[in-house]
Protein backbone atom coordinates (compact mmCIF):
# COMPACT_ATOMS: atom_id res chain seq x y z
CA UNK A 1 0.00 0.00 0.00
CA UNK A 2 3.15 2.61 0.60
CA UNK A 3 4.94 1.71 -2.21
CA UNK A 4 1.63 1.99 -4.75
CA UNK A 5 1.00 5.73 -2.98
CA UNK A 6 4.41 6.38 -3.47
CA UNK A 7 4.55 5.70 -7.09
CA UNK A 8 0.92 7.00 -7.59
CA UNK A 9 0.07 3.81 -9.11
CA UNK A 10 -3.69 4.43 -8.37
CA UNK A 11 -3.94 6.87 -10.92
CA UNK A 12 -2.01 5.43 -13.26
CA UNK A 13 -4.66 2.53 -14.13
CA UNK A 14 -7.65 4.19 -13.61
CA UNK A 15 -7.80 4.92 -17.50
CA UNK A 16 -7.30 8.53 -17.23
CA UNK A 17 -5.10 9.58 -19.77
CA UNK A 18 -5.25 13.05 -18.79
CA UNK A 19 -3.84 12.32 -14.99
CA UNK A 20 -0.91 10.33 -16.55
CA UNK A 21 0.46 13.32 -18.61
CA UNK A 22 -0.14 15.38 -16.19
CA UNK A 23 2.04 13.25 -13.90
CA UNK A 24 4.90 12.68 -16.78
CA UNK A 25 4.98 16.49 -16.84
CA UNK A 26 5.04 16.93 -13.46
CA UNK A 27 7.84 14.16 -13.17
CA UNK A 28 9.74 16.27 -16.44
CA UNK A 29 9.39 19.94 -14.28
CA UNK A 30 10.99 18.10 -10.84
CA UNK A 31 13.83 16.74 -12.86
CA UNK A 32 14.31 19.90 -14.59
CA UNK A 33 14.24 22.12 -11.19
CA UNK A 34 16.08 19.69 -9.63
CA UNK A 35 18.84 20.62 -11.76
CA UNK A 36 18.40 24.01 -12.49
CA UNK A 37 18.38 24.69 -8.87
CA UNK A 38 21.75 22.93 -8.65
CA UNK A 39 23.50 24.11 -10.88
CA UNK A 40 22.49 27.88 -9.77
CA UNK A 41 23.67 27.25 -6.30
CA UNK A 42 27.15 25.42 -7.50
CA UNK A 43 30.32 27.48 -7.08
CA UNK A 44 33.43 25.95 -7.98
CA UNK A 45 31.20 23.64 -10.58
CA UNK A 46 30.13 26.72 -12.44
CA UNK A 47 34.19 27.49 -13.09
CA UNK A 48 34.71 23.54 -14.01
CA UNK A 49 31.48 23.62 -16.50
CA UNK A 50 33.16 26.96 -17.74
CA UNK A 51 36.29 25.44 -18.38
CA UNK A 52 34.85 22.27 -19.98
CA UNK A 53 32.68 24.79 -22.46
CA UNK A 54 35.91 26.45 -23.12
CA UNK A 55 37.94 23.07 -24.06
CA UNK A 56 34.59 21.95 -26.20
CA UNK A 57 34.68 25.10 -28.19
CA UNK A 58 38.79 24.84 -28.81
CA UNK A 59 38.44 21.25 -29.34
CA UNK A 60 35.40 21.63 -31.95
CA UNK A 61 35.76 25.02 -33.50
CA UNK A 62 39.33 25.90 -33.45
CA UNK A 63 41.23 22.33 -34.21
CA UNK A 64 38.74 21.45 -36.82
CA UNK A 65 39.85 24.86 -38.97
CA UNK A 66 43.33 23.65 -38.99
CA UNK A 67 43.77 19.93 -38.65
CA UNK A 68 40.61 18.34 -40.39
CA UNK A 69 40.38 20.36 -43.79
CA UNK A 70 37.07 19.51 -46.16
CA UNK A 71 39.14 17.03 -48.09
CA UNK A 72 36.07 16.29 -50.59
CA UNK A 73 36.27 20.03 -51.73
CA UNK A 74 39.60 19.32 -53.53
CA UNK A 75 37.76 15.69 -55.18
CA UNK A 76 34.99 17.57 -56.73
CA UNK A 77 32.68 20.75 -57.18
CA UNK A 78 29.14 18.69 -57.26
CA UNK A 79 27.32 16.56 -54.79
CA UNK A 80 27.84 13.68 -57.34
CA UNK A 81 31.18 13.69 -58.57
CA UNK A 82 31.73 13.46 -54.54
CA UNK A 83 29.63 10.19 -54.03
CA UNK A 84 31.55 9.21 -57.44
CA UNK A 85 34.61 9.38 -55.68
CA UNK A 86 33.41 8.06 -52.14
CA UNK A 87 32.15 5.06 -53.77
CA UNK A 88 35.21 4.41 -55.58
CA UNK A 89 37.07 4.77 -53.11
CA UNK A 90 35.17 2.37 -50.87
CA UNK A 91 35.34 -0.23 -53.63
CA UNK A 92 39.26 -0.07 -53.82
CA UNK A 93 39.56 -0.56 -49.99
CA UNK A 94 37.12 -3.93 -50.13
CA UNK A 95 38.91 -5.11 -53.33
CA UNK A 96 42.18 -5.05 -51.52
CA UNK A 97 40.80 -6.40 -48.06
Amino acid sequence: RIFSSFFNLQNNFGGRNNTNQINIMNVFKKVFLFYYQGFRSMTLGKTLWMIILIKLFIMFAILKVFFFPNFLSSKGDSKEEKSEYIVNEMEKRTINN
